[in-house]
């Protein structure tokens, strides 16, 4: 049989090394389960921990739930559970436990992608899409974290959050243009800044080539006028 007790701190309760029928357990059990707070748990272990006590205590999941939101997550933890898990999913055990372990079980948490969106903006010499795309892949990644990211309405507020990121990461001038044909989602503001881009790059062409021409015409000019002197000068010393 496995000695529970073995590696145990110093001031931590000693558990019956006993059979889960045979223990007398007690509330004071909850203390063997650690605060959650994201910093430095895991929240594997954080799980475990809460299954084993309620074994111990033979929990239903709604006395699991109960210990775990109001007694054992604080800070960020916390905080992730009250804006992101909602209405009758805040009751499903399993949903709750599940969205702590998309959440912050993933090497990246939610809070970096959050921070990598609010900065993001068109670098030099990005092209629109790989820029459009950069913002969507940030889009993705946190929608499949967010614990109702499935949900609709969740999914249309991100694509909006997404629109007004894009528009507001590309050049002044470019966004005024996007800005002015009022696009509705994502890919209609990639396309329209495509279109944009493209325009105004023919227009620079365009105009470098007319500025070629007159410089051209202008030389042109300039060497049939000394070549017109030189002719008289010739003529009059003949």
């Amino acid at each position: 049989m496995c000695n529970r007790n073995k590696g145990r701190r110093q001031n931590e309760p000693i558990v019956p090394d006993l059979p889960i029928q045979e223990r007398n357990v007690s509330m004071s059990l909850v203390e063997l389960i650690p605060r959650f707070s994201e910093k430095k748990d895991s929240v594997r272990n954080f799980i475990k921990k809460i299954d084993e006590v309620g074994q111990l205590n033979n929990w239903s999941l709604v006395e699991k739930l109960t210990f775990l939101k109001k007694l054992k997550i604080c800070d960020d933890a916390g905080k992730f559970v009250s804006y992101n898990v909602i209405g009758e999913e805040l009751n499903d055990y399993d949903h709750v436990v599940n969205a702590l372990i998309l959440n912050f079980g993933n090497k990246t948490p939610l809070t970096t992608y959050l921070q990598e969106l609010a900065q993001c903006k068109q670098e030099d010499k990005e092209f629109i899409f790989e820029f459009g795309n950069r913002i969507r892949g940030l889009g993705n990644s946190i929608l499949k974290i967010q614990a109702n990211g499935d949900n609709p309405a969740v999914s249309d507020a991100n694509n909006s959050v997404l629109l007004a990121k894009f528009c507001s990461g590309l050049e002044p001038e470019l966004q005024r243009q996007v800005l002015s044909k009022n696009p509705r989602t994502l890919d209609d503001a990639i396309e329209s800044a495509r279109t944009e881009d493209e325009n105004f790059k023919i227009y620079e062409n365009a105009a470098r080539n007319r500025e070629s021409s007159c410089s051209n015409a202008v030389s042109g000019d300039l060497l049939h006028e000394l070549t017109s002197q030189q002719s008289l000068v010739l003529r009059f010393r003949i």
